[in-house]
C-alpha cells in the first residue's frame, strides 16, 4: 500500500499542473526581467512556455506581448514577431492553446504596426521615461549616459530601461482603468436612459389604454344626457332639488284656560268664607 502511494507521488512529481508551469513561467519571466542585457532583451522560453504566458494572462500593451521595449525599431519588432511565431505556429507545434497563443501576438503585432497605436505607445514612453528621471532628481532631456556620468546610474545601463518599461506598464494600466470606468459609466447611462424611455412607454399605454376605455362608453353618456334633456323638455321631469323639509308642529297645552278655572274657583272660595263670618258671631269667642 505504502509503495502504491509513493507511485502516485513520483508521477506526479514528473507531471507537475499546467497551474504550476503558468507561475513557474511567471516567475521565470520576472527574474528574466532584472537579468537582461542592453543588447538582447530576449525572454527565453520554449514554444509550451509561451502558449502558456501568452493565455493565461492580460497584457497592458502589444510590447509586452513580444516582451519588447516601448521605444523598440521597427526592425527589433519584426524579427521578434518572426522568432516567437515560428515557435508557437500551430502548424508546427501541436498544443491546444497554439492557436490562441498565436491569435494574441499577430494581434498584438498588428496594433504595434498601426501608426496611431505606435505614436500613443511613444508618448507614453517619453511620460514614463521623465516620471523616472525625474524620480532620480535628474534632468528630463538627460541622456543615460549623462546619469551615469552624473553618478545617478551604475555602469548597468539597462537598469534604467527596467525602471522605465515598469513606469510604461503602469501608466497602461492607469489608463486601462479609467478607460474602463468611462465605459462602465457609459453603460450604466444608456440603461438608465432605456429605463427612462420604457417607463415613459409604459405611460403612454396606460393613458392610451383609459382614452380607449372612455371612448367606449361615449355613446352611453350621450344618450342618457339626450334622454335627460329630453324629460326636461316636455317638463315630465319634476326638479326635486333643493326642497325645504317643514317641521311639524308642536301642540302646546291650554295653560291660560287652566289658570283662568284656578282663579275663578279661589274667588268663590273667599266668598263662601265672608259669608260664613257675616252672618254668624262664632268669630266674637275668640276676642279677649
Amino acid at each position: 500500500m505504502a509503495t502504491s502511494d509513493n507511485n502516485k507521488m513520483a508521477e506526479e512529481a514528473k507531471k507537475p499542473p499546467e497551474e504550476d508551469e503558468v507561475l513557474s513561467c511567471f516567475f521565470s519571466e520576472i527574474e528574466s526581467i532584472g537579468k537582461a542585457k542592453s543588447n538582447a532583451d530576449i525572454m527565453t522560453f520554449n514554444a509550451k512556455e509561451l502558449c502558456l504566458r501568452l493565455t493565461s494572462q492580460t497584457f497592458a500593451s502589444p510590447y509586452q506581448v513580444l516582451q519588447l521595449k516601448h521605444n523598440a525599431t521597427e526592425e527589433e519588432i519584426k524579427k521578434r514577431y518572426r522568432k516567437i511565431s515560428l515557435l508557437i505556429h500551430p502548424d508546427k507545434f501541436k498544443h491546444e492553446k497554439a492557436q490562441e497563443a498565436f491569435n494574441v501576438l499577430l494581434n498584438a503585432f498588428n496594433e504595434i504596426q498601426n501608426s496611431e497605436s505606435k505614436e500613443k505607445y511613444k508618448l507614453v514612453y517619453e511620460q514614463a521615461r521623465k516620471v523616472v528621471y525625474k524620480r532620480h532628481k535628474a534632468n528630463p532631456n538627460a541622456t543615460t549616459l549623462d546619469l551615469i556620468a552624473a553618478g545617478v546610474l551604475d555602469s548597468d545601463i539597462q537598469q534604467i530601461e527596467n525602471e522605465i518599461q515598469r513606469e510604461c506598464d503602469e501608466i497602461l494600466r492607469k489608463q486601462q482603468e479609467r478607460r474602463e470606468y468611462a465605459e462602465k459609466c457609459v453603460r450604466a447611462n444608456m440603461e438608465y436612459e432605456k429605463q427612462l424611455a420604457a417607463e415613459q412607454v409604459e405611460l403612454e399605454k396606460q393613458q392610451l389604454n383609459h382614452q380607449v376605455e372612455w371612448d367606449k362608453t361615449r355613446d352611453l353618456r350621450v344618450t342618457s344626457w339626450r334622454s335627460f334633456q329630453g324629460k326636461v323638455t316636455t317638463k315630465d321631469f319634476k326638479l326635486q332639488a333643493f326642497r325645504t323639509v317643514e317641521p311639524k308642529r308642536e301642540q302646546r297645552p291650554d295653560v291660560e284656560g287652566t289658570k283662568r278655572g284656578t282663579i275663578a274657583e279661589s274667588q268663590t272660595n273667599r266668598k263662601e268664607k265672608r259669608k260664613k263670618i257675616v252672618h254668624t258671631d262664632e268669630y266674637k269667642a275668640s276676642w279677649r
